[in-house]
């Protein structure tokens, strides 16, 4: 594909240093609506729909004209409506803060052109305002409710803008005609945006009234203070994030946003720091260590060597003065260091079996209590904490560290509660819940990583006593409103979390509270269905992935409330979906299956009874299957359905990883 050296437009636009005139903004304004107008008109009886037009996804040549890119949230369709990849989009890969009202209102809204163009009205406005369209400190609920409501963002800085152009005798005229195309784009009527083919058309002609030459030196001018910055980056002055990063959502983990994150990166050392040589030595460690993992190596090898290097690591954490009370963020940066290197080792890249047995020398060496004691000294200052951005990075990598570690080891998660740490995450949940000092990006990841840690070791027998007495229910509770109403897109994966662990740690006398929203449930069933598709049974779940069987099985624990139960039936094409679990060639799968026929058939059963093909797949399973357990389970459910009172078996049936 072509390469586009100048990056994307965001990153042009939010740079002060580079100055824009009025003409290459509205070229880019042009450029972006030609684009559209093109993919919206490609075929005689069809339109291709982008989805998720953001200044993100338009990359900027060399010269700075504008191409899109990204059509990973693209629907074809007709020019009826109907979409030929509505079973396979999900309405939930766009961006929050370019999309649409309609479809911030309602998940379920079809896309249509006049969502691109709504999106192209944003992306317009950070054009001409050069700021993100969510003003710093606003929640993204609180800025969704108000797109919803019909507010837009603020006019101000362009007003400011057309003031000093008019003051400078510039071109004025054209900003102000440019603003009105950006308003009559993200009206709150659909039918009042206008088509990206009249907008093209409207800001080339303003522009063909204009003089070249004055595009070309703004052009110019532009490009002139780039390539001077560009010259001066040194790229061996800093090691990226992007290595030793949280898996995604991997069994039950989530992606750190790779757009506005809040994890920097990890920054080379003050120079007037006296760890500076320790820093350095460790980088030089960290970039070896990514080389030697391209080379053929014996298994038995990278195991005896991951184990020493984590050995290593846990000794250095021990010591670090940070830990004192020390303030020097150099002494974070040695911290983080020695926990990417861990979570290397124990992320979802590499066999349950060799994280298993990197999990040991963990276990071995003591490293629960200095989780603790890491733990302690992060979240100490109350509603201040973290107390700066290293701080809140290195406390959310801590916590991605436990959760790969709690998502294979059965052993890890029980020593977490018996030794105190699952008591103090839940304390730190609760302070989450009611922190104002922090940014939100970070407080929801960090709130996500914690609910997922916990769901975690829920899962697991022997440790799901632990979480349940440590007050788990009670402070998961407070989403309980969220869940119960029509949820906001930025919060399902939140949410969908905390209800599965609300239904994990309810038991029989409080599951009956644990209520979830339709719309919740019907995207859970979206995502099952699609995974279910997937030859390794992962699921693209927002930000990031988790396994088929997770989302069935915690799908049956909330289907124990009747209500729930009730809920799954109202979902079009749930049944579907169930019988796809228990045809999957995996046993896990088709052992979530039965759990959730289960627990439907003890609160609808009539619903279950009287889907044939469920019954008749159910008499095969209990005849054909291969493993003895699905055969011995499936004759349960059978008998469950053909009972007039519960067998109360509803425990054995609980699954367990």
């Amino acid at each position: 594909m072509e390469y586009l050296s100048a990056g994307n437009l965001k990153t042009i636009l939010l740079d002060e240093d580079i100055v824009l005139g009025p003409l290459i903004r509205t070229r880019f304004g042009a450029e972006i609506a030609n684009g559209l107008a093109f993919i919206h008109n490609l075929f005689d009886d069809k339109r291709l729909l982008h989805g998720d037009i953001k200044p993100e996804n338009i990359l900027m040549t060399e010269d700075l004209h504008c191409k899109i890119e990204d059509f990973g949230a693209a629907e074809l369709c007709s020019f009826t409506g109907s979409s030929t990849l509505s079973k396979r989009r999900s309405s939930l890969q766009m961006t929050l803060f370019y999309a649409a009202p309609e479809r911030l209102r309602d998940i379920s809204t079809k896309l249509t052109t006049k969502c691109d163009t709504y999106s192209v009205g944003i992306t317009y406005h950070m054009i001409l305002a050069r700021e993100l369209p969510l003003t710093i400190g606003t929640s993204v609920t609180t800025f969704i409710e108000a797109i919803v409501n019909g507010q837009r963002p603020s006019l101000e800085s362009i007003l400011e803008y057309e003031r000093s152009l008019e003051a400078g005798n510039n071109d004025a005229g054209i900003i102000r005609f440019f603003k009105e195309e950006m308003i009559g784009c993200w009206q709150q009527d659909p039918a009042d945006r206008p088509t990206m083919t009249e907008v093209k058309e409207r800001l080339y002609d303003k522009l063909a009234n204009r003089n070249v030459s004055v595009i070309e030196n703004q052009v110019g001018e532009a490009l002139g203070e780039m390539k001077l910055r560009k010259s001066s980056y040194n790229k061996d002055d800093c090691l990226p994030a992007y290595y030793g990063l949280p898996p995604s959502f991997d069994f039950n983990a989530t992606l750190l946003p790779q757009q506005e994150s809040t994890c920097c990166s990890l920054d080379y050392p003050d120079p007037s720091s006296p760890y500076k040589s320790e820093i350095a030595c460790r980088q030089e460690e960290f970039q070896g260590k990514k080389r030697e993992e391209h080379e053929d190596s014996e298994p038995s090898e990278i195991l005896s060597s991951a184990q020493a290097q984590i050995q290593g690591c846990l000794e250095t954490l021990h010591k670090n003065d940070f830990l004192k009370g020390m303030e020097d963020d150099s002494l974070l940066t040695l911290a983080k260091f020695d926990i990417m290197q861990i979570h290397s080792y124990v992320s979802s890249k590499h066999t349950q079996e060799f994280r298993t047995e990197v999990i040991k020398v963990v276990l071995h060496n003591d490293a629960i209590p200095l989780f603790l004691q890491y733990f302690k000294v992060l979240v100490n200052d109350g509603n201040k904490y973290p107390k700066n951005r290293l701080s809140e990075d290195l406390l959310l990598r801590l916590e991605y560290l436990i959760l790969s570690m709690t998502d294979v080891s059965s052993i890890f998660c029980v020593s977490c509660g018996k030794q105190g740490l699952l008591s103090l995450l839940v304390t730190h949940l609760r302070k989450l819940n009611s922190l104002s000092l922090v940014p939100v990006q970070w407080q929801e990841m960090a709130e996500i990583a914690t609910i997922s840690i916990l769901l975690n070791c829920a899962r697991f027998q022997n440790s799901s006593k632990y979480v349940s007495e440590i007050d788990t229910f009670s402070v998961v509770m407070t989403y309980q409103k969220e869940m119960a109403e029509e949820p906001k897109i930025n919060r399902i994966e939140l949410l969908t979390l905390s209800a599965f662990l609300l239904a994990y740690v309810a038991g029989e006398d409080h599951i009956g509270e644990v209520k979830v929203h339709t719309t919740l449930i019907h995207t859970i069933i979206w995502h099952l269905t699609e995974g279910l598709k997937q030859s390794n049974r992962l699921i693209k779940f927002h930000d990031g992935y988790c396994l088929t069987w997770e989302l069935c099985d915690g799908l049956a624990q909330l289907a124990y409330n009747s209500d729930n139960a009730a809920a799954i039936f109202k979902i079009q094409d749930s049944v579907d979906c169930i019988l796809s679990t228990l045809k999957s060639d995996t046993e896990i799968n088709r052992r979530a299956g039965l759990h959730l026929i289960y627990n439907l058939s003890k609160n609808c059963k009539k619903k279950v009874t009287k889907h044939t093909k469920l019954i008749n797949y159910l008499e095969t399973m209990r005849v054909q299957d291969p493993i003895v357990d699905m055969r011995i389970l499936a004759d349960k459910v059978l008998q469950q359905i053909n009972s007039t009172t519960s067998s109360g078996i509803w425990a054995i049936m609980k699954l367990r990883k």
